[in-house]
């Protein structure tokens, strides 16, 4: 028997057995709608393919909507915009430099040393520094802050000064010297007066009155009293000046050549019955143990002080070119409050003052010696500082 086709040759019964073969070989549909409850009769009329088609689409999964992207806009320009980023670099520079001058502020250097002015009578005259030669007079020198000792002279006319030096600060120091000190010094005739003669820089020709007399520094001497006109000459245009020579004395003049219109100096002598500092605008000239101090010409306001004492005063003064201006100070007084036990006579400075108690005894001030007395005991000295400021009071006993 053949399959998958009609025979002619057969009859209407095996035709009839060969299409139920075929007939159950066909897979079977089954469509599912939301008609299939009306039984047969709703759905007799529905055709196959749609109800396939409703079928797989139910089965279909719903996927979501994809947002909606808006299409990218193009940056528009605005001044606005360009002025915010200038200000912005504008604030950036600003921030720089000010940081970049702070910076240079703090690395600026600090002074190390200060300057000393070493000056002599006359000129020429050897220097050392601690103990180490460093030149001749006039002499200028850097040096560290603190304590120096400065040596002027040579042999037995040498003499020691103690300068204490301040960071940034200016110092000077004069010392007058016996004329043996200084090689080829000539002594003065009587009725004659001297003349120092110093140029910065030194080796200027030097002619006095139109005499030639040598190259700075030099100190000339026999001059009659009066005035006369110094002539220095450099490599610029010559410089004059007058100085007026006393019988007797030294005058002394520092010309600068590199600023001719500015005169040099002259001499400050100031005399205290206690050692006093010399400042000017808070700069240290010097000390009133020094006989004279190199100063330049013009008026001075100077501030005198001894701190320990509680002591100071101010003067004005008018340094003349070549000159020494004096100025003596008076010595204040002070207060002194004395008392012993059980009683004591008391000697102040080899004077007798009395008996204790003794009070309100006015004295100058500085240093003074106290000697007790009682006829019971013995005798007991003491020294005592009177200062400005305040009272002093010592008390003693002698039964100790």
């Amino acid at each position: 028997m053949r399959i998958g086709g009609a025979n002619p040759a057969s009859g209407p019964s095996e035709q009839k057995a060969a299409d139920l073969f075929t007939s159950e070989q066909k897979p079977t549909i089954v469509v599912l709608s939301e008609h299939a409850h009306a039984g047969p009769a709703a759905a007799k009329g529905a055709e196959v393919p749609d109800a396939i088609h409703l079928f797989a689409s139910e089965l279909e999964p719903t996927l979501p909507e994809a947002p909606a992207v808006p299409p990218p806009v193009a940056p528009r320009f605005s001044w606005r915009n360009v002025a915010l980023a200038l200000l912005a670099l504008i604030v950036l520079a600003q921030a720089g430099f000010m940081t970049f001058w702070l910076m240079s502020a703090r690395a600026a250097p600090v002074p190390q040393t200060g300057s000393v002015v070493v000056t002599s009578a006359p000129v020429a005259s050897p220097v050392l520094i601690d103990g180490i030669p460093r030149g001749v007079t006039p002499f200028t020198v850097s040096l560290p802050p603190g304590a120096h000792r400065i040596d002027v002279g040579d042999g037995a006319q040498m003499r020691t000064q103690t300068v204490t030096v301040t960071a940034g600060g200016d110092a000077s120091l004069h010392v007058e010297l016996p004329p043996s000190s200084a090689p080829g010094a000539v002594a003065m005739p009587a009725g004659t007066g001297g003349l120092e003669i110093t140029t910065d820089p030194a080796g200027a020709r030097v002619a006095i009155d139109g005499a030639p007399r040598g190259v700075s520094p030099i100190t000339a001497t026999n001059l009659k009293p009066g005035p006369h006109t110094i002539t220095v000459s450099g490599p610029g245009e010559p410089v004059n000046r007058t100085v007026t020579v006393t019988a007797g004395a030294t005058a002394s003049i520092v010309i600068s050549m590199s600023n001719p219109g500015a005169f040099a100096s002259g001499w400050l002598a100031i005399s205290s019955g206690v050692p006093l500092q010399i400042t000017e605008g808070g700069t240290l000239l010097g000390s009133t143990e020094t006989p004279r101090i190199l100063v330049p010409a013009g008026s001075h306001n100077l501030e005198l002080t001894n701190a320990a004492l509680g002591y100071r005063v101010s003067r004005t003064v008018r340094v003349t070119p070549g000159q020494t201006a004096s100025i003596a100070l008076q010595t204040p007084q002070g207060t002194l409050h004395i008392n012993a036990l059980p009683w004591a006579e008391v000697w102040i400075d080899g004077q007798r003052a009395g008996e204790t108690p003794i009070g309100n005894l006015s004295l100058p001030i500085g240093t003074h010696e106290l000697l007790f007395r009682h006829p019971e005991f013995n005798e007991l000295k003491r020294t005592v500082t009177v200062g400005a400021d305040k009272p002093t009071r010592v008390g003693v006993d002698l039964r100790k």
